[in-house]
């Protein structure tokens, strides 16, 4: 750092430690401290304190654009308190705003902003690149939003790459595809492997389906066994949605819109 830089530090640092917070502001947005990232927060955190979260996020992106990674917890929460306040474009242009738009953080606030906002087309944008990471439950999101948004067959290779991965939820969905037909060609067969495997994680409706499929298999001989596994199973269900109504084991029961993020 320069003698100059030094001088304008210690500038700076003489008005802020005095309390003269207007000073140092007009000092830092007047000299060179302006292009500088702790200078930059130092603006933004000044316009926040005064509830000018839009004007202190333009100068905490200019910060993260500088490498500043503190700076990044700064524009989430003025996304989050502009959003909060009504400034709901504002809130989303930041939040899209490069580099931001490409952190797993800000594509979760976009998703949630724009299923507020019922823009299932934006929802849908943001829902494909955060499935990007690879996360299961964000990969199995994005295959019922396609589905949701009529639009089965697109799903099916993420439910397929993630069921690969192990995915019990994909697996699945999958089965109700295949046995549904939707999306796919209609194959009993297909449905209950992939079913098998979802079972095996507790899942209820997996289970619920491979029980009746056994009943059909086995006819009328097969109703007192079956009666009895389906009580068992309806009590398990009963037990799990008292105690966690958004346990996993639970999903599509029955199948309908994706739940909002958050």
């Amino acid at each position: 750092m320069t003698d100059d830089n030094d001088d304008l530090w210690r500038t700076f640092a003489s008005l802020d430690e005095a309390g003269d917070i207007s000073g140092a502001l007009d000092f830092a947005l007047h000299s060179e401290l302006k292009d500088d990232s702790r200078g930059q927060r130092y603006i933004g955190w000044v316009y926040s304190t005064r509830s000018d979260f839009v004007t202190a996020g333009s100068w905490y992106l200019k910060a993260v654009r500088q490498g500043n990674e503190d700076a990044v917890a700064d524009c989430k929460e003025c996304a989050r308190l502009m959003w909060r306040d009504g400034f709901h474009d504002e809130a989303l242009a930041l939040a899209e705003a490069l580099p931001l738009s490409s952190l797993e953080t800000f594509q979760r606030f976009l998703m949630s902003r724009y299923f507020d906002l019922g823009n299932g087309e934006k929802l849908l944008e943001w829902a494909i690149r955060l499935a990007g990471f690879g996360k299961e439950e964000d990969v199995v999101y994005l295959a019922r939003l396609l589905i949701s948004q009529n639009n089965p067959m697109a799903a099916v290779p993420y439910l397929e790459a993630a069921a690969d991965r192990g995915s019990p939820a994909a697996h699945q969905l999958l089965g109700e595809l295949y046995r549904q037909g939707v999306g796919v060609v209609q194959d009993e067969l297909k449905a209950n492997e992939h079913y098998r495997e979802s079972a095996k994680h507790g899942y209820i409706l997996s289970q619920t389906r491979l029980l009746h499929s056994k009943r059909a298999a086995r006819g009328v001989s097969h109703l007192p066994v079956f009666a009895v596994r389906l009580l068992a199973l309806l009590a398990k269900t009963a037990v799990l949605n008292s105690t966690n109504p958004r346990d996993p084991r639970l999903s599509d029961l029955p199948v309908g819109m994706p739940p909002k993020r958050q």
